[in-house]
């Protein structure tokens, strides 16, 4: 509830200081899956949905999804831009990012943007859940997040198929 009305959007992020703590739910970004639903409120400035591993010091982002410069992108590895998810826009999406010890891939409403060789390490933040370390913050709705500290790209159409029943994003 926002000011007496119910939000039905999901968690409603404010762009400026609102994110939630994520502990630690991956031991490295060479083995790690993640699949967010979200909606921006914009298509401009540099935001994030989930970060599951920051870059400093060691190069180890996992970002699903940052948006930059008007795209939406998977930031892996040493990369905040790694894979390209395409033009910003409003409209609710299915984000995923699936790393194993080869390749990094991002997704966006079940259609791969591509891969990058995958990179290995972690790094601890505050934050995670609407920004990394508590800034490029989400401006938006977050409607759902999973998180598995393992590769499920064998998995991953089924599991997005499963997110896609319930909120008919594509």
């Amino acid at each position: 509830v926002d000011a007496g009305s119910l939000v039905s959007g999901g968690l409603d992020f404010d762009g400026v200081d609102d994110d939630l703590d994520l502990p630690q739910v991956i031991t490295s970004i060479d083995s790690a899956s993640s699949f967010v639903v979200a909606k921006s409120d914009t298509t401009s400035s540099t935001r994030t949905s989930l970060s599951l591993s920051r870059n400093a010091p060691n190069a180890a982002r996992f970002y699903t999804t940052i948006m930059v410069g008007g795209s939406f992108y998977f930031g892996y590895g040493p990369s905040t831009t790694a894979v390209s998810l395409g033009a910003a826009n409003t409209d609710r999406h299915l984000f995923a990012g699936i790393a194993d010890a080869s390749t990094a891939e991002g997704f966006i409403d079940g259609v791969s943007g591509g891969s990058i060789a995958s990179s290995s390490g972690y790094s601890p933040q505050s934050g995670g859940i609407g920004s990394v370390n508590g800034t490029t913050t989400w401006s938006g709705q977050i409607q759902e997040i999973i998180v598995y500290n393992s590769d499920q790209s064998a998995n991953r159409a089924a599991i997005e198929s499963n997110i896609n029943t319930k909120y008919s994003i594509y």
